[in-house]
């Protein structure tokens, strides 16, 4: 075998060693982050949800229009009126898709 064959050869498993290396050590890294990740979105939800007032009083407040059909209104487009678990997995579906929602504020999305 022709001496820069070998070395290219030598230097393609060597190159593969480490590509191996640095997949090994992202999969460890991720399956330690996944727990974590639970944990964020977990609290997140439930921060939020158990915070005083909701988003239909912001919004109302803002607008200066809380009659009852109006904040009953809105509960339903954001889906608070639902039960807790089902608005845990709607969160959960869409923060798996990266749909962190819509700013009202800025009138853009959240994730740009």
């Amino acid at each position: 075998m022709h001496r820069s064959a070998t070395w290219n050869s030598t230097r393609r498993r060597h190159h593969e060693g480490h590509v191996a290396q640095a997949l090994a050590v992202f999969a460890a890294a991720h399956d330690e982050a996944q727990p974590l990740v639970v944990v964020i979105a977990v609290t997140n939800f439930f921060w939020l949800r158990f915070a005083p007032g909701d988003l239909a009083d912001v919004i109302a407040g803002e607008a200066g229009a809380a009659t009852p059909e109006y904040m009953a209104e809105l509960r339903r487009q954001f889906g608070t009126d639902q039960p807790l678990a089902i608005q845990f997995a709607a969160y959960l579906k869409r923060l798996a898709h990266l749909d962190l929602g819509w700013s009202f504020r800025y009138n853009e999305s959240v994730v740009l």
